[in-house]
């Protein structure tokens, strides 16, 4: 009984061992940032910038686009009921 108690506990104690290796070595992992590691982040954060602000000024001219195509039509529409004239164009 004995033996199997100390056995337990050198499995433990190996186990924590282990377990403080691999966190010392996950701390050198992880300060381990350099220049180029700040520099890709940097950039990957400016494309996705430019990317942003590129859709939304292709959804603003989208829905500019739309709104005077239904501007255009309501026109149109309303010149068929009063009679078929023509708009003036100069």
């Amino acid at each position: 009984m004995l033996y199997t108690a100390l056995n337990s506990l050198s499995l433990a104690a190996s186990a924590f061992a282990a377990e403080t290796e691999q966190d010392q070595n996950l701390g050198q992992m992880v300060n381990a940032a350099s220049a180029t590691g700040f520099l890709v982040a940097g950039l990957i954060a400016l494309i996705s910038i430019f990317l942003i602000i590129d859709m939304v000024r292709r959804i603003r001219r989208t829905r500019y686009r739309e709104q005077v195509r239904q501007e255009l039509e309501a026109e149109i529409e309303q010149m068929d009921s009063e009679g078929g004239h023509e708009p003036k164009v100069d």
